[in-house]
């Protein structure tokens, strides 16, 4: 169902399309000149607002056209021939915040609901949470959502997303483990000073001993 911001938008955008219309019928069919439009001020600086106001206008539904917000505001639980039955946003609030008191280190900010893809409802949860335990909390808290929905309402989530804008305590990395492993790859380095003090000094290679018998015979036989 569209918003109600969605429907008023299209409306007036039809009313200044009409008004568009039929000025220029009116040009047209020779009731009113082209010259009398220029030459009244007044008439330049309205045409030029509607002008204004239907740029406007058209950017906002093509953003609400094709933007991933698509929150919905109650749920279809089920239809039949007496009549369709929903849910509202208030009544998965609920549920979803009767959820997270068994969890203790999860605070629910925030819930919205849209429609995938698939048609399945999806819950997006805006949450706090505290920063030792967020992987364990978030998928108990999961299970539970999507286990109550089904039993309370019938209904079968698509996926229920978690969105962590704050973390209740505050984050401190545990470095335990890493000291070892830095202290075991500092100690198989070897210092720069060792490694030079290990060379040999001043040795002469093959090739300068092989050379020097031969450049001596050479002088002898001359």
């Amino acid at each position: 169902m569209k918003r109600i911001s969605e429907k008023v938008a299209l409306v007036a955008q039809i009313c200044i399309a009409l008004i568009f219309a039929l000025t220029l019928i009116l040009c047209m069919s020779g009731a009113v000149s082209q010259n009398d439009l220029q030459d009244n001020k007044i008439t330049c600086v309205l045409f030029s607002v509607l002008i204004a106001v239907f740029a406007v206008l058209s950017a906002y539904l093509l953003y609400c056209a094709f933007s991933a917000r698509a929150n919905i505001k109650r749920v279809l639980l089920f239809f039949d021939a007496g009549g369709a039955t929903r849910a509202s946003a208030k009544v998965v609030n609920n549920i979803v915040k009767g959820c997270a008191e068994q969890v203790t280190e999860v605070k629910i900010r925030k819930v919205k609901l849209h429609i995938d893809e698939k048609q399945e409802v999806v819950a997006t949860l805006y949450i706090g949470v505290s920063a030792d335990a967020i992987g364990k909390a978030v998928n108990k808290l999961r299970a539970l959502i999507t286990d109550n929905f089904l039993k309370t309402l019938g209904l079968a989530l698509g996926a229920v997303n978690f969105e962590i804008d704050k973390l209740d305590k505050k984050f401190t990395p545990d470095t335990s483990a890493l000291d070892a492993i830095v202290e075991s790859d500092s100690e198989s380095v070897a210092p720069v000073a060792e490694s030079v003090s290990a060379l040999p000094e001043n040795e002469e290679t093959p090739e300068h001993e092989a050379a020097t018998p031969e450049y001596q015979s050479n002088e002898t036989n001359e």
